[in-house]
């Protein structure tokens, strides 16, 4: 299992100029720090060739504009092959490609026509929305830098870089499903650098 810390990019700029132009809050528009963890289904060894890897991130990021704020999380998925290209004393470099799935959601509150008082809780239900975009999958395309620092090969320090190339593009929906169908188009393309500690 190994646990990383991620800057990321998602190319997501048409929708980001959108919410510009409706002078709304952005976020997840430059970028940001995110996390994510990874499941080894086989371990790293001298004798490893193959590393399949299920792997599970996140990026999530709030914003205030004046009354409204906005909290935007991607959420991504994936089964990645790996191949162990090169191992030289504990030390692994291993590509991989593999399949995925991203959720990307905005939750926007506008803080001036919040309820203040109970029953107008139950009255009012203007003051959030949320868009979102589902089922967007991707091609995972990775290269791992690993060296072990225990010299056993049971806990290691690496270097990740992965990116995701869109296989499909969905308009944004509302929060019960339903098309928005002049959005901007997403797809899951999304850039990652970051650090990762593997303990197997």
């Amino acid at each position: 299992v190994s646990v990383n810390i991620n800057a990321t990019k998602f190319d997501n700029s048409e929708f980001i100029n959108s919410l510009k132009q409706q002078n709304l809050p952005v976020a997840i528009d430059k970028e940001s720090i995110g996390f994510s963890s990874n499941i080894y289904l086989s371990k790293l060894r001298p004798e490893a060739k193959i590393i399949p890897v299920i792997g599970l991130a996140i990026a999530s990021e709030k914003k205030n504009d004046q009354n409204i704020s906005v909290n935007a999380t991607a959420v991504s998925n994936d089964y990645t092959i790996h191949y162990v290209l090169w191992n030289h004393k504990e030390q692994y470099f291993y590509p991989g490609i593999g399949f995925g799935w991203m959720q990307y959601k905005y939750s926007f509150v506008n803080h001036a026509s919040a309820p203040t008082s109970y029953p107008e809780s139950l009255e009012n239900f203007t003051g959030e929305r949320n868009i979102q975009s589902d089922d967007l999958t991707y091609l995972n395309i990775a290269a791992n830098y690993d060296f072990s620092i225990d010299k056993s090969d049971n806990l290691f320090l690496g270097l990740r870089i992965s990116y995701h190339l869109g296989l499909n593009n969905k308009h944004l929906q509302s929060s019960d499903g339903t098309a928005l169908e002049q959005s901007p188009k997403l797809k899951a393309n999304l850039l990652s650098v970051g650090v990762a500690l593997t303990v197997q």
